[in-house]
């Protein structure tokens, strides 16, 4: 039965995969969050770049967007492992969240660039 033990490791290395993405995107997002909140917060008028308020706000909306996503993409996951593989959501889920979830990942990174450039395209 080598091909039952391939398919084990195969879903091992998705599951792995997968926490790994979702650790960094968290990651990424939040941190940049953070980083956004300590340059607004130790901003002077002297200093040599300013944000409009509009890209921040925009920034900060894409940033979010992304933890949600990626949250999402989890409580998804979840609901699938935790349901009796016989029940009609499991089996939804089955076919779809493979799917579902690259929709979400995808999502979150696109959130984190638009972040970004709407960050580089506010700065004066």
């Amino acid at each position: 039965m080598p091909f039952k033990d391939d398919e084990s490791a195969r879903i091992q290395a998705a599951d792995q995969l997968g926490l790994a993405f979702v650790r960094t995107i968290i990651l990424l997002n939040g941190g940049a969050i953070i980083a956004l909140f300590t340059f607004v917060g130790n901003s002077t008028e002297n200093s040599l770049i300013q944000f409009s308020v509009s890209s921040i706000k925009c920034s900060i909306t894409a940033f979010l967007i992304g933890i949600t996503t990626t949250l999402v993409g989890l409580v998804t996951s979840y609901v699938f492992y935790a349901n009796p593989s016989e029940t009609k959501i499991h089996k939804f889920f089955d076919e779809w969240v493979v799917a579902i979830n690259g929709t979400f990942g995808i999502t979150s990174v696109v959130s984190f660039v638009w972040g970004v450039l709407s960050l580089i395209r506010g700065a004066n």
